[in-house]
């Protein structure tokens, strides 16, 4: 048995070098099938599919399985992985985050005002000043709803 010339390498420097050129013929050759099957530079073209707005919704309420028109919601509330939906009738639980809702919903009557909530502007009853370039918007149930700066300036940006 003959000893490497170089003790840290196991094998002769022969070996290690054809080693590495396997896997660079290898690499070269996966990167040409690669290429190959793409069809060359141009990439397919991509196709964006946006889903339609969220129009209802289902949610258990106990063992009750209720149906949930969006139109009726008033605010909605982020908590973590939930959102806190407060409706013309009650106030529930979904398991969705606050940013799913907001990609789902239809952005002409839905907007986010704050980073833990949305609201309808058609439960929107009227916003006051709150300093600081901020709103305070009430809704049609009672309920203040502090905005953020920009909050406040996209709700501003809808004035026609």
């Amino acid at each position: 048995m003959r000893k490497a010339a170089n003790s840290s390498f196991p094998a002769s420097p022969g070996a290690f070098i054809w080693q590495n050129l396997q896997g660079l013929v290898l690499y070269w050759a996966l990167s040409a099938t690669t290429y190959a099957v793409r069809g060359g530079r141009a990439a397919a073209p991509v196709t964006i599919v946006s889903a339609p707005p969220l129009e209802r919704y289902v949610t258990c309420k106990g063992d009750d399985i209720t149906p949930i028109n969006v139109r009726d919601i008033i605010m909605i509330a982020g908590a973590q992985d939930y959102a806190e939906v407060t409706t013309l009738i009650d106030m529930h639980l979904v398991r969705m985050s606050l940013g799913e809702f907001e990609q789902r919903l239809d952005p002409q009557r839905f907007i986010r005002v704050h980073r833990s909530r949305i609201i309808n502007i058609d439960h929107l009853d009227f916003t006051e000043p709150a300093g600081g370039g901020r709103l305070m918007a009430h809704m049609t149930d009672g309920t203040a709803v502090p905005l953020s700066r920009t909050g406040s300036q996209a709700l501003r940006a809808m004035i026609v």
